[in-house]
């Protein structure tokens, strides 16, 4: 199993005003979670930089929106733990000549900002960790269930649509958000409409196999850094009120340990999924924590 840095795909956006006197700020890299993709957080990244243009014109920033390994468009490997993703992370920031970056990830990407923050901290300035903490985390049997039932759709021959996928991720999910996040993982077979009928009408982007594998050894949920290691720099938490994925009793003092200048902010209402649920309130949290810091 190698265990090399990969070279991750990625979108780029900027306020950059054309013609006008321009302060560059720090870049930033946003880190999608499990079963995403760069897409996933552009509503987001696209608030962080109207709110800041807004606020201060003359400043612009760039966000790199990633496809974290196995995920996109970026290369696939059987190697899926936190430190190669690190190395994966530290690899971009090299390749692109990235001076002191922002990282921003949102769960399986919060681990992967949080591992890479206190391994090279020098060559970030910042980091916001949606929707997770520095704690290992039990196996996630619901996540698991996700990719069996998509497995099952693309081994299905008589299910050829997205309508009729919907259906059958039913048996697991119905909260329609989540679903529809899901679903973004499928597309149709090149040969869905030729002349066999047993031919299985969607094939999923994602290599589903790695990722079921990552979840059930427990990759995805591990954490193995020191609690020795700290990051001294300024660190954002975000939890969704209604989520359980980052327990304010039980990892608060945990966060801390790691991350003494970290501060906590609850979008109400919100779940897991808080980056896309309520993009607008979490990225006024992270653009209040930038013009802090």
């Amino acid at each position: 199993m190698s265990s090399q840095p990969l070279k991750l795909t990625f979108n780029k956006i900027t306020n950059k005003c054309v013609g006008k006197p321009q302060t560059i700020q720090s870049p930033m890299i946003i880190m999608h979670g499990l079963f995403g993709n760069a897409n996933n957080n552009r509503t987001m990244a696209n608030c962080i930089l109207d709110i800041e243009s807004q606020t201060s014109p003359n400043l612009y920033r760039n966000i790199y929106l990633l496809n974290m390994r196995n995920h996109g468009t970026s290369p696939k490997s059987m190697a899926m733990s936190y430190d190669v993703m690190c190395q994966d992370i530290i690899k971009f920031i090299g390749d692109h000549e990235l001076y002191r970056p922002v990282l921003v990830g949102h769960s399986m990407g919060g681990k992967v900002g949080m591992e890479t923050v206190l391994k090279e901290p020098s060559l970030v300035s910042g980091m916001v960790v949606i929707e997770n903490s520095p704690v290992q985390q039990p196996i996630n049997t619901k996540f698991i269930q996700y990719i069996e039932v998509l497995q099952a759709i693309c081994q299905d021959s008589q299910i050829k649509t997205v309508t009729q996928a919907k259906e059958k991720l039913k048996l697991v999910e119905t909260n329609p958000l989540i679903s529809g996040f899901l679903l973004t993982m499928l597309q149709r077979s090149s040969g869905s409409a030729g002349k066999s009928i047993n031919q299985p009408g969607l094939t999923s982007k994602l290599p589903l196999d790695i990722l079921k594998t990552s979840l059930e050894n427990g990759s995805i949920s591990n954490w193995d850094v020191p609690n020795n290691m700290k990051y001294s720099g300024p660190s954002l938490f975000i939890k969704g009120s209604k989520s359980q994925y980052l327990q304010e009793d039980q990892d608060l003092t945990i966060i801390k340990q790691y991350f003494p200048r970290s501060t906590l902010e609850i979008i109400s209402g919100a779940g897991h999924f808080v980056n896309a649920e309520r993009p607008s309130e979490c990225a006024h949290a992270i653009a209040r924590f930038l013009a802090h810091h």
